[in-house]
């Protein structure tokens, strides 16, 4: 059993509510679509549900496989490593993901995603900020000011942006269930 699993049974197959948003207020071309860090594809399996001919999904751990169906592509690989075909997705996503990133690998994934949207593509993810439960008890993870993450959004128009703060569940290394205090900053980006 990876280490993944334990989080995919918890998160069970309801689509991110920040995918769900972006995709009713701002993804109004629906044919093909990029999940990084696909984990159970809960997510690309809602996309392709919501009509996109293809869907691409890519996550570094084997875990994802058992997820697999058809009509997602699925990709075992490190996200920031994935480069996109040229002008290829209307819609690209990272849920819950990048923050296990360096800001370095971040600013580089999100060049790949700019080479891989069609112009007037949206990109959407989120990010931990500093009061972060995790960001406070030093754990390795990225974190960013609201400020310091559109400066890492080059070549990107900025559509919106969101702070979320509260106290929910997560398993922790050991497969523990325990509540701990997240701050979260969404963005929503657009290919000029």
């Amino acid at each position: 059993m990876g280490q993944w699993v334990g989080y995919h049974q918890m998160v069970g197959d309801r689509a991110n509510s920040m995918v769900v948003g972006t995709l009713n207020d701002f993804v109004t071309r629906r044919e093909a679509c990029l999940d990084l860090g696909a984990g159970n594809l809960r997510d690309s399996k809602f996309l392709l549900w919501q009509g996109f001919s293809r869907v691409v999904a890519v996550d570094s751990s084997e875990d994802s496989l058992p997820f697999a169906t058809e009509g997602i592509e699925l990709h075992i690989m490190p996200i920031e490593q994935f480069v996109p075909e040229k002008d290829a997705f209307d819609f690209a996503f990272s849920a819950n993901t990048f923050f296990f990133l360096s800001p370095t690998q971040i600013a580089n994934a999100l060049q790949n995603v700019l080479n891989g949207l069609r112009a007037g593509g949206i990109m959407a993810f989120n990010v931990l900020g500093k009061e972060d439960g995790w960001v406070v008890m030093g754990e390795q993870v990225s974190s960013f000011t609201e400020e310091s993450l559109k400066a890492l959004c080059v070549g990107f128009e900025v559509l919106g942006v969101g702070e979320g703060r509260n106290q929910a569940k997560h398993l922790n290394s050991f497969g523990i269930l325990e509540t701990k205090f997240w701050h979260t900053i969404s963005i929503v980006l657009r290919k000029p």
